[in-house]
């Protein structure tokens, strides 16, 4: 049984020394929320999409996924309970990112990219939960029904699960900062499978999809944040809009459902 629900409370913002003013970033970053027509969990969208996504597109229809997505992995951010409705520490609409992941993942798979899903495993007792002085309450516990991934969350068997969190001394907001089964930081397995790209969703927006993709960035893969398939807290208000303005100029590309196909044909030809 999940803990009751609680507020998102935390840090109130991140290190905005080189971030546009609140205004400029929001508005930057509704002009991509409205081309998409997606909401990602930026108040105020008046686009919300459908639980099962877009329906398919000539846009999305991909006339050649083995060049366009053969070094391509998808990078699944957190879909844990605690993150959905009813969990310790619930994402406004965490769930609705299932069905619309659940799609990129058939797109990816077809194509024999690798499927990352990354998950917090923390200890019963670490620096990130409020009784150790931490900012959070406690969430995805190792061993606990929160810390498992949604149920409806279609992981091929062959999904490489990337754990993060799991040291009492570390945050784990980036899946850069996991490991997988053997040991190996997620950059390693990603460079073994001759990874160039990565598509990021899942939760939230504004913490470790944030963190995730800069991390990506910073590697040398090419990221490209999938809109549809993430949400944000905004505990502070505009945090998701910073976010995704954030990895925009670090170098992050955009893509939805709608315009998958689009975007990575950009890629071939960049």
């Amino acid at each position: 049984m999940f803990p009751p629900p609680v507020r998102w409370t935390g840090p109130a913002s991140h290190d905005s020394r080189h971030a546009p003013s609140a205004n400029a970033a929001a508005m930057r970053t509704r002009r991509h929320y409205d081309a998409a027509g997606a909401h990602c969990g930026l108040r105020g969208n008046r686009h919300p999409i459908r639980p099962c996504g877009a329906p398919k597109t000539a846009a999305m229809t991909n006339p050649n996924p083995e060049r366009t997505l053969s070094d391509t992995a998808l990078l699944i951010v957190d879909v844990q309970n605690d993150f959905c409705p009813d969990g310790a520490l619930p994402v406004p609409e965490g769930d609705r990112v299932v069905p619309v992941i659940n799609r990129y993942i058939e797109q990816v798979l077809a194509a024999g990219g690798p499927i990352i899903a990354s998950r917090d495993w923390h200890p019963p007792g670490t620096r990130h939960f409020r009784a150790a002085g931490g900012p959070w309450p406690p969430h995805c516990v190792q061993g606990t029904g929160g810390a498992a991934f949604h149920a409806r969350l279609d992981l091929p068997t062959r999904a490489v699960i990337v754990t993060k969190g799991d040291n009492p001394r570390d945050d784990g907001y980036s899946a850069f900062d996991g490991r997988d089964p053997s040991g190996r930081p997620l950059a390693d397995v990603l460079k073994e499978r001759n990874v160039q790209k990565v598509l990021v969703g899942g939760l939230a927006t504004d913490y470790c999809v944030r963190a995730s993709t800069l991390d990506a960035l910073r590697h040398g893969f090419r990221a490209i944040i999938l809109l549809d398939a993430m949400r944000g807290i905004d505990l502070k208000d505009g945090d998701v809009a910073r976010a995704i303005d954030e990895m925009i100029r670090a170098g992050a590309r955009t893509a939805t459902l709608a315009t998958i196909g689009q975007e990575l044909e950009h890629e071939v030809r960049a």
